[in-house]
């Protein structure tokens, strides 16, 4: 929904088998959460997010919320009830278009009235965007052994962490209304080292989009 720029969303899923694995990725695909199938009872997923638009300048918050019930752990069964990732983010169109939302999709154009004046991704826009990210997961699928610290089942070298914070500064240029690239930095900090960042718990990384 919007009003004067201001935008709700929310969504929820639930399972009545919750049997898969749980993989989490940093902004640049860096396996920071791998765990085995969890065989649980039922699992139920809840997003929300938040947002709020001006001219050329946009903030936003999503949220979202896990749980898996009834996990098979050594002696017994569990329920993993903290799953979560909370992530704030901002773009500033740095050539001055406005941004808006119309057909389903956020769209930039010159600063007008109307969203239906604007051009949709006009060439020649810079776009420089923010983000914070974090994920957590329940310390007790690490104390059940469920979850090994610095070795994951799927990705052995790699390894997992309960908490891993990204800090993300992108710039963007629009090329054509086809063709958009890009230059971003990552820097992750977890709270277990990792061996995919040398044994650290921190990386800094970049990548050309």
């Amino acid at each position: 929904t919007g009003l004067h720029g201001f935008h709700l969303g929310a969504a929820y899923a639930h399972r009545t088998a919750a049997d898969d694995p749980i993989h989490i990725v940093t902004p640049l695909q860096s396996t920071v959460i791998d765990t085995p199938d969890l065989d649980g009872r039922s699992g139920r997923w809840l997003h929300r997010d938040a947002g709020w638009t001006w001219g050329p300048v946009q903030i936003g918050f999503e949220k979202v919320y896990g749980r898996v019930d009834d996990i098979a752990v050594p002696g017994g069964r569990a329920d993993l009830q903290d799953l979560g990732a909370y992530t704030w983010y901002a773009a500033w169109n740095l050539t001055g278009e406005a941004r808006g939302w119309r057909d389903g999709t956020w769209t930039s154009g010159p600063w007008c009235n109307s969203v239906r004046d604007c051009e949709f991704l006009p060439e020649g826009r810079w776009e420089l965007a923010a983000r914070f990210s974090n994920v957590n997961i329940h310390r007790e699928l690490f104390d059940a052994g469920i979850i090994q610290r610095g070795a994951g089942p799927s990705d052995p070298s790699g390894g997992s962490t309960w908490q891993s914070n990204s800090y993300t500064l992108s710039l963007f240029w629009e090329v054509s209304t086809n063709l958009r690239v890009g230059v971003e930095g990552v820097k992750t900090v977890t709270e277990d080292r990792m061996a995919i960042y040398g044994g650290t718990k921190r990386d800094t990384s970049f990548a050309l989009r």
